[in-house]
């Protein structure tokens, strides 16, 4: 078993990923959870608002998106959810203004981008409604051609 926690959205997701499949032997799991964007948060708001908070955010993904990175990484999913978990802005911010002075001041970009984030996430009083993502995945077993033997065995060139 493999547990990723709120990891994702810090490291190179494509090594992360890679490495996920070196460690795990074929049909073990990887529990995985984080917080993704929200399904039409498609130009990436709730990203952009984070580069400006956590200068160290990397990216949040689609839910949709992180199954089919996966599923292509040779996972198969076998159970997912989305929570939603209310986060206050302002406090965040602080938090990590104390960390990285010099980050955090997202009031102008709250107000420019107002209509899309109470659209997307829900913003009231500052505070925003994030999807939360949680599943389970296993680590499929490639086709037999994919495990060293030969397919074309037998065959008259």
């Amino acid at each position: 078993l493999v547990v990723c926690v709120d990891y994702l959205d810090i490291v190179d997701s494509s090594r992360i990923i890679d490495e996920f499949r070196r460690v795990l032997q074929f049909e073990k799991h990887l529990f995985i959870s984080g917080t993704v964007l929200a399904e039409d948060d498609l130009d990436g708001v709730f990203d952009e608002l984070m580069h400006a908070v956590f200068p160290l955010h990397n990216d949040y993904y689609l839910a949709a998106d992180l199954v089919t990175i996966l599923e292509l990484n040779e996972f198969r999913m076998f159970k997912e959810k989305v929570d939603l978990y209310r986060e206050n802005m302002a406090m965040l911010s602080g938090f990590f203004n104390g960390l990285y002075p010099g980050h955090g001041d997202i009031s102008l970009y709250v107000a420019e981008h107002a209509e899309e984030l109470i659209r997307l996430y829900d913003m009231k009083d500052g505070s925003l409604a994030l999807p939360y993502y949680t599943a389970v995945y296993s680590r499929k077993k490639p086709p037999a051609e994919q495990q060293g033997t030969n397919p074309y065995k037998g065959t008259p060139l």
